[in-house]
């Protein structure tokens, strides 16, 4: 496995061939897309099968999955246009139930779809018209939902910036993060801008369309995982995976990714290599989405296999690289490998270490998310990294989730050799480490530096030496791996190792409202921020200030926008009625409901009631805070000690 992977050509026509016929198993002729437990995803997965075995690998297996199901075969609306004359155009789908055959709407436009929006608007038995941008505005289950509530037969969503806008008629598509019975679909900008003006040139404010949609979502379906084995000389595992379901006839995500791990197979096994470590390759099913009514509906198909379907798997897990990302776009430049804090200094290094990569920018940070499949594995306890991208790049802008996503939106080639032989140079270094190179000071220190104001004494004393005992291990860990420690007990580190980076996810991670991963303390800290600026815009009688303060406390960002019943039944969502998934749990104590709050304040009250209301919560928050400090740093004792009896092993 050591190789200079650099100078090597590796052989991308297979990777090509395989994307290409991956992007035509599809449901929807019209438009494309495999969802979750669809009959084109089960193709895929027996087409994958077949492929994984010609890429040479072993133990090739298709693991079932349990999965909530959505099948669009169809998604079609069509109007006379000013001068009569019969137009048509596609919709993109989320995961909804509709069937339609030619049935008449009547349509009208809302805007963005917010509680304000209706208050001209009667959208009962009727179709409406929004337009939101998914990146900065709101997700589409708000406006979907308040539609529903309002008794509309549905929402068409033209998408007017953020994913997938570089077309003027692209659809868009995404987890629906709702119930089924809500519809929606998305509309291209022209044919939506058209359909905006024809409504808007009626006296009534109403136009007439035609549906012809058959989209069904049911619960308890199956999915697959499929995975193969580079078999290795210890037990140890490196798992490199990606996904193959997928939206519209698309090339890129993930389906460059299962094209890339497949290429990199081919090539490992073509060479004759036997690594060190079993190198394991999995394709996923249902990323995009596999639950319904959940906000974590997406990365299902990862989460249950490394839960439910393959659980010893976390026991010799070495670490994971995911593929899903660096879609290789004409234009696109500029990379980024998001890492783990644990593995960031290997990976930056290993990119380092590779060299020049021309035209094109590496970067490698530190800002994983809980958006991709190997948050799941993290939380398994084994340490990952992804394929990632920056905010705002072209692939964003261009092809996720797009219409606008085959090899006509341009396939750079040049880019997509660079990552076969990159990524085959990083996986070869990290196969030649003994024990995951994992830093685990990184995020013990990161802790400390946020929470450092709210110790004292003892607490202090114990978060230093956690960290310093995790310095130490990190010493020791390079050391071995160099081969100074000559130590033969690796198994027994290996495990104990594992332990500890589990351990301290476990103490250390925490989700908000926004998905973001988060010391558990963080969430509490910004909350009693955001509150003492509500309160002192308040005092001062800024009380729109105020408002807005508080709209960064938890969930209340939609206090100001949709209705109550909206606003609690997607707090419940999480609350009162969470599913299984991969978020579940990591939102503690609930949400801190400003709701009546908020509008009142937005209404321009202010008095002892609404002062009264604001302390209460910051006296909650406080008391959530105390909480969570008491937590971590007990935590960090527990990790001390038993770092400090790792160390002496070595």
């Amino acid at each position: 496995m050591d190789r200079m992977w650099k100078n090597e050509k590796i052989d991308t026509s297979w990777s090509k061939k395989i994307m290409d016929e991956l992007s035509k198993i599809t449901d929807n002729p019209r438009i494309g897309g495999r969802a979750a437990g669809s009959p084109a995803e089960h193709r895929a997965a027996d087409y994958l099968t077949e492929k994984f075995r010609e890429a040479g690998l072993v133990n090739v297996t298709k693991d079932p999955c349990p999965v909530d199901t959505w099948i669009m075969k169809e998604g079609k609306i069509s109007w006379k246009d000013a001068a009569g004359n019969l137009k048509e155009a596609p919709l993109g789908g989320y995961a909804c139930n509709a069937q339609y055959s030619g049935e008449s709407f009547s349509m009208v436009y809302a805007g963005k779809g917010t509680e304000a929006d209706y208050e001209k608007i009667n959208p009962a038995g009727k179709l409406v018209l929004i337009e939101i941008n998914q990146a900065e505005d709101w997700w589409i289950n708000f406006p979907a939902y308040e539609a529903k509530e309002r008794g509309a037969a549905g929402v068409i969503c033209m998408n007017t910036g953020g994913f997938g806008q570089e077309g003027d008629n692209v659809l868009v598509s995404e987890d629906l993060c709702g119930p089924s019975h809500m519809m929606a679909f998305s509309i291209g900008k022209k044919d939506g801008n058209e359909l905006k003006n024809l409504i808007s040139r009626q006296e009534n404010q109403e136009f007439t369309v035609i549906l012809d949609i058959d989209s069904i979502v049911k619960e308890g379906g199956v999915s697959y995982n499929i995975w193969g084995d580079i078999p290795g000389k210890t037990e140890q595992v490196i798992y490199v995976i990606n996904h193959y379901d997928s939206y519209y006839c698309t090339v890129f995500d993930d389906v460059q990714g299962i094209g890339w791990a497949l290429g990199l197979a081919k090539a490992f096994t073509e060479r004759g290599i036997r690594p060190e470590k079993t190198i394991r390759f999995v394709a996923h099913g249902a990323e995009e989405w596999g639950i319904t009514d959940c906000k974590y509906d997406w990365a299902t198909g990862a989460y249950r296999q490394i839960t439910q379907i393959r659980p010893e798997w976390k026991d010799t897990g070495f670490a994971v690289v995911n593929l899903d990302g660096f879609y290789a776009v004409k234009g696109e430049r500029k990379f980024c490998v998001v890492c783990t804090q644990e593995l960031y200094d290997f990976v930056r290094e290993a990119v380092e270490n590779y060299g020049s990569t021309g035209k094109y920018e590496i970067e490698v940070n530190l800002k994983l998310t809980s958006s991709t499949e190997d948050f799941s594995y993290t939380k398994a306890g084994i340490p990952s990294f992804v394929a990632g991208a920056y905010d705002g790049c072209l692939a964003d802008r261009k092809v996720l989730h797009s219409s606008d996503s085959s090899w006509e939106a341009g396939f750079d080639d040049e880019a997509f050799s660079l990552f076969h032989s990159l990524f085959a140079h990083i996986i070869s270094n990290l196969d030649k480490k003994t024990l995951c190179p994992i830093n685990l000071k990184r995020r013990l220190s990161l802790a400390f530096e946020d929470l450092e104001p709210e110790l004292a004494g003892e607490d202090m004393k114990a978060f230093k030496e956690a960290i310093s005992e995790a310095d130490r291990l990190n010493k020791n860990i390079e050391a071995y791996n160099s081969g100074i420690s000559t130590k033969k007990d690796r198994q027994v580190l290996d495990q104990k190792l594992r332990q500890i980076y589990r351990e301290l996810h476990e103490a250390f991670i925490r989700l908000n409202w926004n998905d973001e991963m988060i010391t558990p303390h963080q969430r509490y800290k910004a909350n009693l921020t955001a509150l003492d600026s509500s309160l002192n815009a308040a005092e001062k009688g800024n009380l729109q200030d105020a408002a807005q303060c508080l709209m960064d406390v938890d969930f209340n960002y939609y206090a100001a926008y949709f209705s109550e019943s909206t606003y609690t039944y997607f707090e419940k969502q999480v609350t009162e009625f969470p599913k299984d998934s991969w978020g579940t749990g990591l939102i503690e104590h609930g949400n801190e409901n400003l709701f009546p709050l908020i509008r009142s304040l937005l209404q321009g009250n202010w008095g002892e009631l609404q002062k009264e209301q604001l302390l209460q919560a910051q006296k909650r928050q406080n008391t959530y805070l105390k909480e969570a400090v008491l937590a971590e740093t007990d935590a960090a004792k527990k990790i001390s000690r038993e770092i400090a009896a790792l160390n002496k092993r070595f």
